[in-house]
């Protein structure tokens, strides 16, 4: 179909273009609200500043399309295909984006309030400088993004996969990491105040100097993770597996480390003031 004709169909009030073919258009500050695009394919399009608020692209592919600028608000993306696309500056207010594929988007400048982002695919995508505080991310992959000046403060990331990044510095207060594979990462001196880490990976995790005060690391597995002068206080550690792991200077002042697998663990570098350590450990 042609975008005129689907333009004057549109205009005269049909609203059901399931599974249409508009791949490769050019059409800047195309107006579609609430239409049923379930399907379509848009692939290779240029829609910069688009407005498809309302709409439904579940299941749509949206490969490699330039929309920036354009208004996504309240659109379902549910299964969508944005590969590769450009995103810049989209509104995503309110958008359901489950299962999307966004694996090597640009999405800098997007604005994601209240989206869904439930086991949608961010590997190597551009997700610079945003806030995803508060965000759902659960069983999403954000393997080898670009996530320069993001923060994740209180947001869902159970079951993550976060594997290799560099989250130096990157806030993940209060955040949700239940069960996140993190082997590898860089999380030096970031700030995972209050977070739950309950069975999430860290082995070979960079940790140093990692603001961990109040967190909750049950059944962690932290094999040869370096905690070098991280803040550790008043952590949950039981059944964490922290063999060969590195604590020089670290501080776990009143951290609780009831059954946690301790050989190889170089804890008696570490302050370690009326913390619970498990039977048999012993520094002298």
């Amino acid at each position: 179909m042609k975008i005129a004709e689907f333009q004057k169909r549109y205009k005269e009030g049909e609203r059901n273009f399931r599974n249409l073919d508009l791949s490769g258009v050019k059409s800047s500050w195309l107006t579609i609200r609430d239409v049923d695009l379930s399907g379509a394919n848009f692939s290779d399009s240029k829609l910069c500043s688009a407005i498809f608020t309302g709409s439904i692209l579940k299941g749509a592919n949206l490969a490699r399309v330039k929309l920036r600028g354009a208004d996504l608000r309240k659109t379902d993306l549910r299964e969508s295909n944005m590969s590769e696309a450009d995103l810049t500056r989209a509104d995503l207010i309110d958008t359901n984006l489950k299962q999307a594929n966004l694996s090597g988007a640009n999405l800098n400048e997007v604005t994601f309030d209240r989206v869904e982002l439930q086991e949608a695919n961010l590997s190597n995508a551009n997700l610079s400088g945003l806030s995803l505080n508060g965000v759902n991310l659960q069983g999403s992959n954000l393997s080898g993004a670009n996530i320069d000046g993001v923060t994740f403060q209180e947001a869902n990331l159970v079951g993550a996969s976060l594997i290799g990044l560099d989250l130096s510095n990157v806030n993940f207060s209060g955040a949700d990491l239940r069960g996140a594979n993190l082997i590898d990462t860089n999380l030096s001196e970031a700030k995972l105040y209050g977070a739950n880490l309950s069975g999430a990976t860290l082995t070979t995790a960079q940790l140093g100097q990692a603001k961990l005060n109040g967190a909750i690391l049950d059944g962690a597995d932290l094999r040869d993770a370096n905690l070098n002068e991280a803040e550790v206080n008043w952590v949950n550690l039981r059944q964490a597996n922290l063999g060969n792991a590195t604590f020089e200077g670290a501080c776990l002042n009143q951290a609780n480390l009831t059954g946690a697998k301790v050989e190889e663990a170089k804890l008696c570098q570490s302050e370690l003031d009326e913390a619970i350590v498990p039977e048999g450990m012993s520094c002298e």
